[in-house]
């Protein structure tokens, strides 16, 4: 369903939008990002957007999310640009949402993306409930609420045993998402320090979990979401155990992560000017 509601966005936007993203389509192809990226009209969208972030007085607490979970700015800025593009066209202006977040935000409020920053109401509530989220800009009421519906009893392995959403409390956090773009770049700090941090508990990679290569790997698990024991969890072993699984003896990044990293080095040489 996401995927025809994106193709929706690309029709609509390069048929009524003269300032649609001409690559927009292949940016969907993780393998072509690095490619596109190259070209100056890639690299211009990247710095076009920061500069509107910048003059939307939104670089301050960007930056302050920076520090507070320790990330590195840059790589904060690519997530969120890379989900810019994939969500909207890479448009000049950072989107707050559009039409399709909310037609898909009402069929299916907590397992559909939205907002700036394409989050899953599902994942924040989980990130609230799991990992003491308390970002600064969500009201203490919603806080409260979501807390005491979450009726938190304990642990199975490494899944968290706690009441899902309803539908009401859903929309309300997709809401939000969708209304304050700020609200949404923290939980994407929180999510790529919640990665750092899961791979910096697996043996024998201490050292590599400090590199910065190690955000590009970081920068693709939050595209993944808060998984269980599947997906990306499925690497965090010490490195014999990896070799074992066929896998390198350290992870590397997948094409989708290297684009990000790749427009983290663009955000990178715009942040030397401002």
């Amino acid at each position: 369903m996401k995927n025809i509601m994106n193709n929706w966005r690309k029709f609509s936007e390069q048929t009524l939008d003269e300032m649609a993203n001409p690559f927009y389509g292949i940016l969907m192809d993780p393998e072509q990002v690095s490619k596109e990226l190259a070209t100056p009209e890639g690299a211009q969208k990247v710095a076009a957007l920061i500069e509107d972030i910048r003059q939307k007085g939104w670089l301050g607490p960007i930056r302050e999310y920076s520090t507070k979970y320790g990330v590195p700015l840059e790589f904060l800025l690519g997530v969120v640009i890379d989900e810019q593009m994939r969500a909207f066209g890479g448009k000049p202006q950072l989107q707050k949402s559009d039409l399709g977040d909310n037609i898909l935000a009402y069929l299916d409020p907590a397992g559909t993306s939205v907002g700036a920053s394409q989050i899953e109401p599902n994942t924040f509530y989980h990130l609230i409930v799991t990992q003491n989220f308390r970002p600064k800009r969500l009201k203490d009421d919603l806080l409260r609420e979501l807390l005491i519906h979450s009726d938190l009893t304990g642990w199975v392995g490494t899944t968290a045993q706690y009441s899902p959403l309803t539908r009401e409390l859903a929309h309300e956090i997709s809401s939000v998402l969708r209304a304050d773009p700020l609200l949404a770049i923290e939980c994407v700090a929180k999510i790529l320090s919640y990665h750092r941090d899961e791979w910096a508990r697996v043996k024998g990679l201490e050292d590599w979990t400090k590199t910065y290569d190690a955000w590009e790997v970081y920068a693709y698990g939050f595209s993944r979401g808060m998984e269980g024991e599947t997906g990306v969890r499925r690497g965090m072993v010490d490195p014999e155990a990896r070799v074992a699984r066929g896998l390198p003896r350290s992870p590397g990044a997948s094409a989708r992560g290297r684009g990000i990293g790749q427009i983290a080095t663009i955000a990178r040489d715009k942040l030397k000017d401002i």
